[in-house]
């Protein structure tokens, strides 16, 4: 169990073992795996390289016993892993298998060997206590080794003879984790914790078309795994990046949930175009649920609710985060890379039983409040001075001063009301005042509040070296500051990944759904909240709800906050599949090909109400007469938008090293690819809208054009 902070709590891994043969099975699966063979004559040491790359074992032995500089003549061509050792090894030596480990020994010693040998057992674990398979266990200085199998447990014989003069050390050693050495002092047993090397992604970069090692990558590429990148209580990946990539510039626009951020990673390339970079996902450029205009989307006041292309994966299903910075990209993706280029690698299956795991993440967000650093706002009584101040000084408000017939709320309205109109009496003026003064509406907490949001996370990855799996199921439930926003996702995702000799088979998918609720933009409320006079109250007196006239298109008509959000909401909901195979067959050491199809499908629609009763169905309502827009009823404003792509990719890769000590590498790629983006959608406004009839709407047809004929036209 870990816990990450106060905010998040990560409730653990589960671990089911299931009983099987699986090391067994993958170990003779391997041995049958095809070693091709590029010369008749080789030594002994070349097969055993060969058969290590081409099958995936370690090969353990003597070096003076065996001699690998010995040559040997095999026939060229293609033959089993298993027919090379016999081949090579005749009957003076024999091997065994463990794990991915072939130990070799001489048949004429393995008696006295076992006789003689020390035996050390013990297990491995990495530091959450999981056990790490295929952990490379060895003597120091000596070809005496063994392997971890899908327990992290090893046996490990030697002979101390060997090196009379020194003391034995254990080399505990893997790909992506720290070495350990410990000293032999005659202990039976040595379990042994291996952590992670950070440093370990910094020697892979993936661009999206392949892996290409750093050392060999000439473009500016920042690589994050994301361990380094996790935060708790962040539901979406683009959040992640905030602060954790050089030369990538994060802009939150909006408080509100579900809200994009604006990324920009080379600054801005570009006056008319779209300024986001490019976003891949297993080497499928992913394209945005909503094909936003460029002016639109470059605006810097611009909020976008609608999401971008990482909108349905969880960050829990992200391996690492890959970030091309410079004009090398434009070399793999064209003009359509300029603004960098973010790609992510998802999680694939482990070898071994499988693992269940269990994510729970809670964040808490609190309201702002007139206490916070930073907030000055007035208080009633301040409020009401400074009124007062203003009056006697004769400075009005705008265009309506205090000599034009208005109907000011609050001290003002009192004022007006009793020295220059006469309609209260001082005592009334004087118990307004002390109310208005007293009055310290906190809009803060009417219009925003404190919230918990959470997500949930199931996952279940596992099998053989043969055929991997990765499943996983996500929920997250991000509740907005705001009075009534929120967003909710629903996320699943699977992969499969398979290796059969020369193929590599990977397949993917994706889906989400995410309902979204917002209060619409016109309202405008935290800048309402963060501004509206305190002097001025919810309710009146009675209880009910108080209304101050508002300046509209048709005049001044009666406005409250609450009311308005009451009678108008903005409801988005999303679908989003995508689907992605990949097929790959390695024609030699240094020539792979690969296919790789995908297809995406979203569905984005928008339903913006406003209620009979609201301030916006009041400007078109009019004085419901000749003039009136909408002579009864309310708005719906309905945006439905689809989008299709789908991606083909042929691709053959040739590397090789060549010169003097293999100093110079060698790289090229032709590709052929076909892409395809289709957006389709309408977008109508329906008036004389009820909300609670249902989706229907009122026939106007046969209407009197006479009563209405700014409606009817």
């Amino acid at each position: 169990m870990k816990t990450i902070d106060y905010r998040s709590v990560l409730l653990g891994t589960f671990m089911l073992v299931l009983t099987g043969i699986t090391g067994l099975s993958a170990a003779a699966a391997q041995l049958n795996r095809t070693v091709t063979l590029t010369s008749t004559r080789m030594s002994v040491e070349q097969v055993f390289d060969r058969i290590s790359r081409q099958s995936g074992f370690d090969i353990f032995y003597d070096y003076d016993e065996l001699n690998p500089g010995r040559m040997v003549t095999l026939p060229a061509g293609e033959m089993t892993a298993e027919e090379l050792l016999d081949a090579i090894l005749g009957s003076q030596y024999t091997y065994r298998t463990n794990g991915n480990s072939i130990v070799i020994s001489p048949v004429e010693s393995v008696q006295q060997e076992v006789s003689r040998a020390v035996r050390i057992t013990g297990r491995v674990t990495d530091i959450s206590g999981k056990p790490l398979a295929g952990v490379s266990v060895q003597i120091k200085l000596s070809r005496r080794g063994a392997a971890t199998d899908v327990d992290g447990r090893y046996v490990l014989r030697f002979d101390p003879a060997e090196r009379p003069n020194a003391t034995p050390v254990v080399v505990f050693s893997m790909i992506g984790m720290n070495t350990r050495e410990v000293d032999y002092t005659g202990q039976e047993t040595i379990n042994i914790t291996l952590e992670e090397a950070v440093h370990e992604i910094d020697d892979i970069v993936v661009t999206g078309y392949g892996d290409v090692s750093r050392r060999n990558m000439t473009g500016s590429v920042v690589s994050r795994k994301m361990e380094d990148l996790d935060l708790p209580g962040m539901t979406t990946v683009d959040n992640l990046l905030e602060g954790r990539i050089p030369g990538l510039f994060f802009t939150q626009t909006s408080g509100q949930p579900g809200v994009t951020p604006r990324l920009r990673v080379r600054g801005t390339s570009t006056i008319v175009g779209n300024q986001q970079p490019l976003l891949v996902v297993d080497g499928i450029v992913q394209a945005d649920p909503v094909n936003i205009d460029p002016n639109t989307i470059n605006d810097p006041d611009f909020v976008n609710l609608l999401g971008n292309a990482f909108m349905g994966i969880s960050p829990s299903d992200i391996e690492r985060i890959d970030v091309l910075k410079d004009a090398a990209a434009t070399a793999l993706y064209g003009a359509r890379a300029a603004n960098g280029i973010i790609v992510l690698t998802t999680k694939k299956g482990q070898a071994g039983a499988p693992k269940v795991g269990y994510r729970f993440d809670s964040k808490v967000s609190m309201r702002p409040r007139y206490t916070d650093r930073g907030f000055n706002m007035m208080n009633s009584a301040q409020r009401v001075d400074l009124s007062r101040e203003l009056i006697e000084k004769g400075i009005g408000y705008g265009a309506q001063g205090y000599t034009e017939n208005w109907n000011w709320p609050g001290y003002e309205g009192a004022y007006l009301d009793y020295f220059k109109y006469g309609a209260i009496d001082f005592d009334e003026y004087v118990r307004l005042t002390n109310y208005y003064e007293t009055l310290n509406t906190d809009w803060l907490d009417i219009l925003t509040r404190d919230t918990f949001s959470q997500t949930h996370t199931l996952s279940v990855n596992g099998g053989s070296q043969v055929a991997r799996y990765y499943v996983s199921l996500g929920y997250a439930d991000t509740q907005g500051n705001i009075r009534g926003e929120s967003d909710k996702r629903y996320n699943t995702s699977a992969r499969l990944n398979s290796s059969h000799g020369r193929f590599n088979i990977q397949v993917g998918m994706q889906a989400s759904v995410n309902d979204k609720k917002y209060v619409p933009t016109e309202l405008n409320v935290m800048s309402y909240a963060s501004t509206m006079n305190r002097a001025i109250g919810l309710y009146n007196e009675d209880g009910s709800l108080w209304y101050y006239p508002r300046t509209g298109s048709s005049g001044s008509l009666p406005y409250n906050i609450h009311n308005e959000m009451s009678n108008s909401s903005l409801d988005i909901d999303q679908n989003m599949i995508s689907l992605n195979a990949n097929l790959q067959y390695r024609i030699s050491e240094k020539i792979r090909a690969q296919v790789l199809g995908s297809y995406q499908y979203s569905n984005t629609t928008q339903d913006e109400w406003y209620g009979e009763n609201s301030f916006h169905s009041a400007n078109l309502r009019g004085d419901g007469g000749q003039n009136s827009m909408m002579p009864f009823g309310g708005v719906l404003i309905g945006d439905h938008t689809n989008a299709n792509s789908y991606t083909l990719r042929a691709q053959v890769d040739y590397s090789d090293y060549f010169g003097q000590s293999g100093k110079h590498f060698f790289n090229a790629m032709l590709v052929g690819e076909v892409e395809s983006t289709k957006y389709t959608g309408d977008r109508q406004e329906h008036r004389g809208y009820f909300k609670d009839r249902g989706r229907t709407f009122p026939n106007f047809t046969g209407m009197n054009s006479t009563n209405y004929p700014a409606f009817t036209s």
